[in-house]
């Protein structure tokens, strides 16, 4: 076997053709950090600039021990991503990072959403049945633990290296790094013959600029001197101008855009809740952060967006200062990467990135991203029937062909009470051999089959279903039938049931139509009210939503001694699963079959539905069920009860909230922006504010201490033990520190005149703008003299620049010894 002989000479061949460099990994990025009390704020960065081989994270290089005959871009390593240490102290060594905990910790790794996370690289080991055939073994270089785009700040609260509380100290040195990482696997290597990729992670060996390896000393403090008006993580409030979409965000809307949608008087804009945006704007500085409006739009660089009516994979976000529109800011990146975007001028950043559709079987969630239910107080009434064994395994996920399985990791089959619609089975169980199911879906297959084409499960919108007891939000709606065939048809396939004048599965229901009262209102047939609304989320409309009931169960059925409720044309579900007694499958009542249909559709009072639905044309009728999104097999909690009626049948309103991805597309909201995704937000009341005078002066001058206190030879600021140091803390940038024996004899004293330092001169690309100040000093027990104190009582008197003055009384024992001889 000559293969090693061969890869050997095309290393060879691979060094002399790059000039005998080897491959370095990509440079670290810069770090800048935001200290606040007990809390560290890293941001990273890695802007424009020759100093790095990672500018803008576009670092590529080439594998040399990749085959020759491959392409550059095949062979060639691609950033992934970063990971964030802790260390002991500065100067742990590189090797020690995966190797040693005693001395580095992993706090963080960020990587590129790209489906690759836990990466392998691969070890040869001594084979004692054949020497010269290797045996190869993966190690673990990276775990990916969050994989969900590339985040370039991070709030850091604890202490990896804590014994107990794990909280960070204020005023106590934490020392961190950060590594940058690289992937290719140009080929997975077969383990038998060692043959392909052996080496996917590659490590950079470089921070930026200094061509070595570097640590950063951080120390976080309590903020006295400004008032802060925002914390790490708040976001504004986002409107949406123009487009839909959702970008994995657990969007909600406002109420107030909730009540216009309600009164049918929205103007085309959305308001969302603060943190609920289709965007994410990130306030990482609450230090320096800038109020202002601004205005972000989806858009080519050339701003003019081809014209057409697509969000293709090369558009870029716009960003405008509305105070100074005529210097937009772009992104560093095209939307098809998912990107934290440092805006250091403004405070702020913006996480935006193009995602899959839900149903794109992308991952293990589908495009799930949550599901909730919100009561407004602790009275859980409402249920459902799962997904689970016959007769309710009613969800298609087990499909013999891939692309039939729609939902292959069943993220949807234990979500919550809604599922998609076309993701219920339609196909006709065989009753006599008892495979029985109940579906919501109708049970016509040659219609069921066009619609799951007509209306795929990527149509699934984002919506919340309200359930209140005010009338006057109740939505009109269709009532249909959800009796299945084996119900009515006659022997031997079914029991021959009677629905209500003979209608069939998933039609309108023939029973008289009811008010709000339950009582017919003379509208004709198949028309009630369900006792509640449907929002949705990223248009902001109002939207149709209808049940269904089983009109076979009523007063004089088969069921006696039943409360049946299949045929008043009210939503009206009871707890019981099943009546002992009666016949197979008509024994599972199910709460009688109120199932509950949400659309797509705006409200009009499912006006359109029902002439759709009363159609004698199929092609007419399917319409309808291609409105259809999402779908509940809805009842009551074992124990629960509704109201009666004329007491608004809801006991304790319940938000449902259904969230699933969306990608941004092309929509007309205000059509302000010819429908490209367009958002405005505004910061306000968000920016620091200095503190001067008065009361709050006063309390800043309280918050001055002196650490430790007693002090008894020893203190945590001390790294060695022939050095003796306390710190004084909470000083403002320009204050004078004396410190006096007791009988008032001078010792020392310390003139502050601090200034920050302005990083975005020197480093554009930079986190920050500017330094904070150190808010300590640091004192050595030593008199100005250099000469070491005397154990004994002193005072420290603060003289703050315009703040007032502060005198603080400390004792100290200034030799080494062990308190527990005392």
């Amino acid at each position: 076997n000559i293969s090693p002989l061969l890869s050997a000479d095309d290393i060879a061949q691979a060094l002399f053709d790059n000039c005998f460099d080897i491959t370095d990994g990509p440079d670290a990025p810069d770090v800048d950090f935001v200290e606040l009390d007990k809390e560290i704020i890293m941001i990273l960065t890695n802007g424009d600039s020759l100093a790095t081989n990672n500018s803008n994270e576009n670092y590529s290089e080439i594998d040399l021990q990749a085959p020759v005959l491959l392409s550059d871009d095949e062979k060639s390593y691609k950033f992934e991503g970063y990971r964030v240490y802790q260390l002991t102290e500065p100067n742990v060594s590189p090797s020690d990072f995966t190797s040693n905990t005693d001395k580095s910790r992993l706090v963080m790794s960020l990587d590129i959403k790209n489906g690759i996370s836990k990466l392998y690289n691969w070890e040869s080991e001594f084979n004692p049945s054949d020497p010269t055939d290797p045996v190869w073994v993966p190690n673990l270089q990276n775990e990916g633990v969050l994989e969900n785009g590339i985040s370039h700040t991070l709030s850091i609260k604890t202490d990896q290296f804590a014994d107990g509380n794990s909280q960070l100290v204020n005023h106590k040195k934490y020392y961190f790094t950060v590594v940058a990482y690289a992937y290719n696997s140009y080929e997975s290597l077969d383990p038998i013959t060692g043959a392909g990729q052996k080496k996917p992670y590659l490590e950079g060996r470089n921070n930026i600029g200094n061509g070595e390896f570097s640590s950063y000393t951080v120390i976080p403090r309590p903020i006295i001197y400004k008032k802060l008006n925002a914390a790490y993580g708040d976001g504004p409030i986002v409107t949406r101008i123009d487009g839909v979409g959702v970008g994995e965000n657990n969007i909600a809307i406002s109420a107030e855009t909730e009540d216009a949608a309600m009164n049918n008087s929205s103007n085309g804009e959305v308001v969302y809740q603060g943190g609920r945006a289709p965007i994410n704007v990130n306030i990482y500085n609450p230090l320096e952060v800038v109020d202002g409006e601004f205005q972000l739009t989806f858009t080519d660089l050339d701003g003019n967006n081809d014209g057409n009516d697509e969000i293709d994979s090369e558009m870029y976000w716009q960003l405008t200062d509305l105070s100074n529109p005529s210097a937009p800011i772009y992104s560093e990146q095209t939307i098809e990467r998912l990107n934290e975007q440092i805006l250091k001028e403004y405070g702020f950043s913006i996480k935006v990135g193009q995602t899959d559709d839900v149903g794109d079987k992308a991952d293990v969630t589908n495009g799930l991203i949550s599901y909730e239910e919100i009561y407004d107080r602790n009275d859980n009434w409402f249920s459902y029937i799962p997904d689970g064994a016959l007769p309710f395994n009613y969800l298609q996920t087990d499909a013999l062909e891939p692309e039939d399985n729609l939902d292959p990791e069943k993220a949807f089959s234990s979500a919550g009470a809604f599922t998609p619609y076309v993701l219920n089975t339609y196909n006709t169980p065989d009753a006599a051999a008892g495979n029985f199911w109940f579906t919501a879906n109708l049970r016509e297959p040659g219609i069921s089959a066009v619609v799951r084409l007509q209306n795929p499960i990527q149509n699934l919108n984002n919506v919340d279903i309200v359930f209140t007891s005010d009338k006057t939000k109740w939505s009109r709606c269709i009532v249909v039938e959800t009796a299945p065939p084996e119900f009515y048809n006659p022997a031997p396939g079914g029991l021959g049931l009677d629905t209500e004048n003979n209608t069939g599965n998933l039609r309108l229901r023939k029973g008289e139509s009811v008010g709000t009262d339950g009582q017919p209102d003379a509208d004709g047939t198949g028309m009630g009210y369900f006792p509640g609304y449907a929002i949705d989320q990223e248009t902001g409309e109002r939207l149709n939503i209808f049940f269904g009931e089983n009109s076979t169960y009523y007063p004089e059925s088969i069921l006696s001694n039943y409360d049946a409720n299949g045929r008043d044309m009210i939503w009206n579900p009871t707890s019981e699963l099943d009546f002992p007694g009666a016949p197979f499958p008509y024994n599972i009542i199910a709460g009688g079959h109120h199932y509950i249909y949400v659309t797509k559709e705006k409200y009009d009072g499912c006006n359109e539905l029902r002439s759709k639905l009363g159609s004698t044309s199929d092609n007419t009728r399917r319409k309808v069920y291609e409105e259809i999104t999402w779908t509940s097999m809805a009842i009551i909690e074992d124990g629960a009860s509704l109201l009666p009626v004329s007491e608004g049948l809801i006991p304790t309103n319940l938000r449902i909230q259904l969230r699933v991805d969306n990608p941004y597309q092309v929509q007309a909201g205000t059509n302000q922006f010819q429908g490209y995704p367009t958002y405005r937000f505004k910061i306000e009341g968000k920016a620091a504010q200095d503190v001067v005078g008065g009361e709050a002066a006063e309390t800043a001058l309280d918050n001055i201490g002196v650490v430790p206190n007693p002090y008894y030879g020893f203190s945590a600021y001390e790294n060695s033990s022939a050095s003796n140091i306390i710190k004084i803390t909470n000083l403002p940038a320009k204050s004078t520190v004396t410190i006096y024996s007791l009988d008032g004899k001078f010792i020392r004293q310390y003139k502050r005149d601090e200034t920050g330092i302005n990083v975005a001169e020197n480093r554009p690309s930079s986190g920050i703008n500017t330094t904070q100040v150190s808010p300590a000093l640091e004192w050595d027990l030593k008199n100005s003299k250099g000469i070491p104190i005397a154990s004994g009582v002193y005072l420290i008197h603060i003289d703050a620049d315009g703040l007032g003055e502060r005198v603080i009384k400390w004792f100290g024992v200034a030799r080494k010894f062990d308190p527990s001889g005392l």
